[in-house]
């Protein structure tokens, strides 16, 4: 979570309707992007994982998504007994296994381009809504 973002939620949900729905937009579609990025990043072999990649938003009124990798289809057992989600393994490796970074390399590649169409949906929004 951003540091503050209790408050920004407060801030945004006074917002008229039109700017919420034009922000939460916005958020969708980066979030979708996201979703497709990262997918595109999953190695081959690893249908199941690609499929796991979705968001959601984080509380029905917000206007944060959350993207996630993995679920209960992708743990894998390790040796010693614990669980380990085979997102994370994929991502960071082991001492098993090369890392292959999928995730936050499509977050670094989409970061920039996601807030500044949140940024752009926001900013005309408000022009629009306070004319």
């Amino acid at each position: 979570m951003v540091s503050g973002s209790k408050r920004l939620q407060r801030k945004l949900s006074r917002l008229p309707k039109s700017v919420q729905k034009e922000v939460r937009k916005a958020t969708a579609t980066g979030a979708t992007e996201m979703v497709q990025t990262a997918r595109g990043f999953v190695p081959k072999d690893e249908g199941y994982l690609r499929d796991s990649i979705r968001w959601r938003w984080i509380r029905k009124a917000a206007f944060t998504a959350l993207v996630t990798a993995g679920n209960e289809r992708t743990r894998v057992k390790g040796r010693n007994g614990k669980l380990f989600q085979n997102a994370f393994n994929q991502e960071f490796g082991t001492k098993n296994m090369p890392a292959n970074p999928f995730f936050f390399v499509a977050y670094r590649l989409r970061r920039t381009r996601i807030r500044s169409r949140i940024s752009r949906a926001f900013s005309k929004a408000i022009r629009i809504a306070f004319k």
